[in-house]
């Protein structure tokens, strides 16, 4: 600023001309707002001022130009330009971005020194696998696998961080705690979970309802073993009103109709509706001060907790019955393709479904039919097991969903569910999945 200034005085002592004031802002020409500016354009109205020299055409003078110079000609006011260069739109387009570039650089790099300081008290390996999983997400969006990846809210309960080894002492696994490349010796509340002797190649830290939890990818030495398997197999029908019924008349309840459940879900749904009241209040008051949000954020931890303890609970159910299944040691076991996604838009059914958790059971089923070599079968969708009779294969039409025991012309009479395991103990057509 102070060179151009010194560029008009200059110009106007070469020229003989008498420059009695400089004014260094008045803001943007179409801004009619601003002080300096109505205050210049009163002056001129009034015949207080001459002459103006201008030192550039800048963004401000341009746009409002033309009409800024016809109006100092009816206020028989001259209006010198020192750089008169006249440029295309496109020269002005480009110098305006050189100069907004390099703006933009100069607050860039003094960023970048006190990021390059935040990003150094952290794995850089944790960095790049963060930048990995970022990839890996935006290809799966390109592909349309997936939706666009959203970012993480700092109030998101389940965050995870990831470290490598880097070097030897790192990951070394004690009874009682573990060291984490960076962080250092952690103590750990659960003991013998993760093996002494095995060689940590990686390891996971998270962090889900107030809790922090280390997951660890471990090599080790196993040994494939044999399993002696049972002749025949099993045909398993998933519902909601049981979880699972079972070929062999087993039947395996639906954990969230018991007590337990009902129970926890009635706590959540209090402590939801006292959150929701707060942040009412909240937004009344308009007060946004951190000592008015500490009960939100106690409330919110409440929520969080019972989330995790009824998804706990429902795992830990999902793996029993897999468990189960697997331990009867049959030669196949036959599943139906559940349609989840159709299954979800019933508005009265949608979370009754979620709760069951029907992928989970499938991927973790599939997982442990591999480990004991256990030929695991799948039902295309459209069959019709269940108005199939499993004694005589005469199909029922007119089976509805409200008929829950199945009548059959030839005597049979069972369970609907029981009589549609069997049919799926007895498909012909299936795909193998393991």
């Amino acid at each position: 600023m102070e060179n151009q200034i010194e560029f008009l005085k200059t110009f106007a002592n070469a020229r003989g001309m008498i420059v009695d004031e400089i004014v260094t802002d008045i803001g943007s020409g179409l801004n009619y707002n601003r002080k300096q500016w109505n205050k210049l354009i009163d002056r001129c109205a009034e015949g207080e001022v001459s002459r103006i020299i201008i030192a550039h055409k800048d963004r401000f003078v341009r746009f409002g130009y033309d009409w800024f110079e016809r109006f100092l000609r009816k206020m028989a006011v001259e209006i010198i330009v020192v750089n008169n260069d006249k440029l295309s739109p496109q020269e002005e387009l480009v110098q305006d971005l050189i100069s907004i570039i390099h703006v933009f650089s100069c607050r860039i790099y003094g960023l970048r020194k006190e990021y390059d300081k935040w990003i150094k008290e952290v794995s850089s390996k944790a960095v790049k696998q963060a930048i990995m999983n970022g990839d890996k997400a935006f290809n799966r969006f390109f592909k349309g696998l997936s939706k666009f990846p959203s970012y993480k809210k700092k109030k998101n309960q389940n965050v995870k961080c990831d470290f490598s080894k880097n070097n030897k002492t790192d990951w070394t696994v004690e009874r009682h705690r573990i060291k984490i490349p960076t962080i250092g010796w952690i103590k750990l509340k659960e003991y013998g979970y993760i093996p002494k002797d095995a060689i940590v190649k990686s390891g996971t830290v998270s962090q889900q309802a107030g809790r922090y939890f280390v997951s660890v990818l471990c090599e080790v030495n196993t040994r494939k073993h044999v399993n002696k398997l049972n002749e025949g197999g099993l045909g398993i029908d998933l519902g909601i009103k049981d979880f699972a019924v079972r070929s062999d008349g087993k039947v395996h309840k639906n954990i969230n109709k018991t007590a337990k459940l009902k129970k926890l879900e009635k706590k959540l749904k209090r402590e939801q509706r006292s959150l929701s009241r707060k942040y009412e209040n909240l937004k009344k008051r308009g007060e946004k001060t951190v000592a008015k949000r500490a009960n939100i954020n106690k409330n919110i931890l409440r929520v969080q907790k019972l989330h995790v303890r009824l998804s706990n609970i429902r795992t830990e159910y999902v793996k029993w019955v897999v468990n189960e299944l697997v331990k009867a040691k049959p030669m196949y076991i036959t599943i139906e393709d559940l349609n989840v996604k159709v299954m979800m838009k019933n508005k009265h059914l949608s979370r009754s479904v979620a709760e069951q958790c029907f992928y989970m059971f499938k991927a973790w089923l599939i997982a442990k039919c591999k480990e004991y070599g256990i030929e695991l079968r799948q039902v295309d969708r459209f069959y019709p097991f269940s108005k199939l009779c499993s004694c005589c294969g005469q199909k029922k039409v007119d089976l509805k969903l409200s008929d829950r025991i199945y009548e059959c012309d030839c005597g049979n009479i069972m369970n609907r569910d029981l009589n549609a395991s069997i049919n799926l103990l007895q498909a012909k057509e299936y795909t193998i999945l393991t």
